[in-house]
C-alpha cells in the first residue's frame, strides 16, 4: 500500500514509501445452517428467560445459560470448534479451552451494543440463533482504543469493520478484541448467545520455570 506524504523541503526527490500491516486480529467463523439449537423452538426458549431491564439491549440474568440442559447440544458444538482452534491454529494439544460464562443478548429495533472487550477470558464468541437483515458484528481497531494511549485519529473516528453474520453462525475471536453491535432498524429480533473461555491444562514448562498448571 502506497502513501503520499507531503514532500519535505530538505529533499530534492520523492522517496518511495510503504505501509505494512503486521499481525492482524484473528476471527474464526463457522456456519451451521439449520441446526437444532437455532430452531424456532430454541429461539423462543431464549426469549422466555429472565432479562435485566434494558440499558442498550436485553441481557439475560442467567450468565451460565450454556450449562442448562436445553443448550447441551450447542455447548458440545462450541467445545468441538474450540478444540479444533487450539489444535489446528494454536497447534497445542496440551491445553483445552473451556466455556466459562455464557449469556443471551437480544437486540430489538433500534437497540445497540456499545464497543467493548472481555477481560478474564482467552477467546470469546457469539452464536447467532436469529438475525435481522444485513446483520453483523462490529470490530474496531484496538490500536486506536484510547485505553492507555493517546489517539491521533481525527474526531475520534476509529477504524471499524462490519463482519456479516446470519442465523446459524458462530463467531469466535480474541477476547481483547473490541466489538459491538450497531443501532439499526430491525424487522425481527436479533437473538444471540455470547460466551467467554479460559484455558485448562499445562502452560509453559518446568525446566524453564514457566510451568503453569490450570
Amino acid at each position: 500500500m502506497s502513501i503520499n506524504f507531503k514532500k519535505s523541503n530538505h529533499q530534492a526527490f520523492e522517496p518511495h514509501r510503504e505501509l505494512t500491516t503486521l499481525f492482524p486480529s484473528t476471527v474464526f467463523s463457522m456456519h451451521y445452517g439449520d441446526a437444532d439449537w437455532n430452531s424456532k423452538k430454541q429461539v423462543q426458549k431464549a426469549l422466555d428467560i429472565e432479562y435485566h431491564p434494558k440499558a442498550q439491549n436485553l441481557q439475560s440474568v442467567n450468565t451460565y445459560v450454556l450449562d442448562l440442559p436445553e443448550w447441551s447440544s450447542l455447548k458440545e458444538t462450541i467445545e468441538t470448534e474450540l478444540d479444533l482452534i487450539t489444535k489446528d491454529y494454536y497447534q497445542n494439544d496440551d491445553i483445552k479451552l473451556r466455556i466459562t460464562q455464557s449469556w443471551v443478548n437480544v437486540n430489538e429495533d433500534g437497540d445497540e451494543h456499545l464497543t467493548h472487550y472481555h477481560i478474564n477470558s482467552i477467546l470469546s464468541g457469539t452464536v447467532y440463533l436469529q438475525t435481522a437483515d444485513d446483520d453483523g458484528i462490529l470490530f474496531s481497531d484496538n490500536k486506536h482504543s484510547n485505553l492507555g494511549n493517546i489517539s491521533i485519529i481525527k474526531d475520534g473516528r476509529i477504524p471499524i469493520v462490519k463482519h456479516p453474520v446470519k442465523t446459524g453462525d458462530i463467531v469466535i475471536f480474541e477476547s481483547n478484541q473490541r466489538h459491538g453491535v450497531e443501532r439499526t432498524q430491525r424487522k425481527q429480533k436479533r437473538v444471540s448467545i455470547a460466551f467467554n473461555t479460559f484455558v485448562e491444562g499445562v502452560l509453559g514448562n518446568a525446566e524453564g520455570l514457566t510451568e503453569l498448571r490450570l
